[in-house]
């Protein structure tokens, strides 16, 4: 039940990471976000793998990664979250917040001109991506131990 908790944990963290990064970045453009969004990534990038030197943790060995995660993940529990998300996504897509994003991806002009909020869409969307994207590291680091 702990690992359970932890993968939601680990989509949780993900998730209130994307938004607070969402919410500074995503008032520059659609070309320079992604430039912002790979800067940000290979910063991060940078920092774990020298977090061995920069971190008084014992468990982060830097590009060896974190040391000490049990082997949890079986077919089950893989066969479980993929069900999850995939429900999860299917009512999502189907609702009115699917028909919102739906309507931003096809045209934003149009979107807008119905009233609805394009940014608020779009860091929900990206948002709920990332919350998907720490399951499934979650689920993975389980699976490897590292």
């Amino acid at each position: 039940m702990i690992f359970f908790f932890a993968v939601i944990f680990a989509g949780y963290s993900r998730q209130k990471s994307a938004f607070l990064f969402g919410c500074r970045f995503f008032t520059l453009g659609s070309d320079y976000f992604g430039i912002a969004t790979l800067g940000f990534s290979i910063v991060v990038y940078t920092l774990m793998n020298n977090s061995d030197t920069i971190l008084p943790f014992p468990e982060m060995k830097g590009g060896r990664g974190m040391i000490g995660i049990e082997k949890m993940t079986t077919w089950f529990w893989a066969f479980f979250f993929m069900v999850m998300v995939i429900i999860l996504m299917r009512n999502l897509i189907n609702s009115g917040v699917g028909r919102h994003d739906k309507a931003v991806r096809e045209d934003e002009t149009a979107a807008r001109a119905m009233g609805i909020n394009v940014a608020n869409n779009k860091l929900m969307a990206f948002v709920i991506g990332s919350f998907f994207a720490g399951i499934g590291g979650g689920v993975y680091a389980h699976y490897i131990g590292f």
